[in-house]
């Protein structure tokens, strides 16, 4: 499924989920909804969460569950006082492992509260829970399986197609320059950021932007600085 694809499933679902109270109270199930986004840094993770919020009118509700002052009552607090219509993101979940793989805990929330917290008896309703991971093998399989983490999305490099539409959303109407730019990519995989670094980086000068010199792979280096 291409890197779009993904997004526009995302936002459907995720869609349907806040307009679906009805339907989750006559089916007697509990109104809650877990997005799991995996992959390398870079990738876009955090910035589909932003999208999502922004496309939906949402808030964030940001929780970092790797803070060792964080206490089991805190965390469940935070999660029942979220605010209607907003989103609640626990990114890089994967670090509260690391830390306790490494012993060095020195307070902070237990394994258990943090399910409990997730879809808990006093769990929050209504409100969508997205979490972010660079290690999808770090995570326990509980804290992933359908209930708390319903859907799974692999955000993963980009190829020239992606990196194309990328470079037409910063210079709308060069047509030209984006199709030169998705031909110096090539075969390359990507991270988005690095694409959108450089897109940034010379957003006043397209021409520039097209010849993609730092992203471009390294036998089409070569070949323009022998020219």
């Amino acid at each position: 499924m291409a890197e779009d694809d993904r997004a526009l499933q995302v936002l459907e679902d995720m869609r349907w989920f806040y307009a679906a109270s009805d339907w989750y109270a006559t089916r007697g199930v509990p109104w809650r909804r877990g997005y799991l986004f995996y992959g390398p840094p870079g990738t876009g993770k955090s910035s589909l969460i932003r999208a999502l919020t922004s496309e939906l009118g949402l808030d964030i509700a940001t929780l970092d569950v790797g803070r060792t002052t964080l206490t089991d009552d805190a965390l469940r607090e935070a999660m029942m006082s979220t605010p209607k219509r907003s989103l609640i993101a626990i990114e890089d979940v994967d670090a509260v492992f690391s830390q306790r793989e490494a012993g060095d805990l020195r307070g902070g929330i237990s394994f258990s509260s943090l399910l409990n917290a997730i879809d808990g008896v006093g769990a929050q309703e209504g409100r969508a829970l997205v979490m972010t991971t660079n290690h999808l093998d770090r995570l326990d399989p509980a804290l992933i399986r359908p209930g708390r983490a319903d859907l799974h999305v692999e955000m993963g490099l980009i190829g020239a197609g992606t990196a194309r539409r990328l470079f037409e959303r910063f210079f709308p109407g060069e047509i030209a320059l984006a199709l030169a730019f998705e031909r110096v990519i090539g075969q390359e995989r990507l991270s988005p950021a690095v694409v959108q670094g450089w897109l940034l980086a010379h957003r006043d000068d397209p021409g520039v932007a097209a010849r993609a010199e730092a992203l471009a792979p390294v036998s089409v280096r070569v070949a323009t600085a022998a020219e």
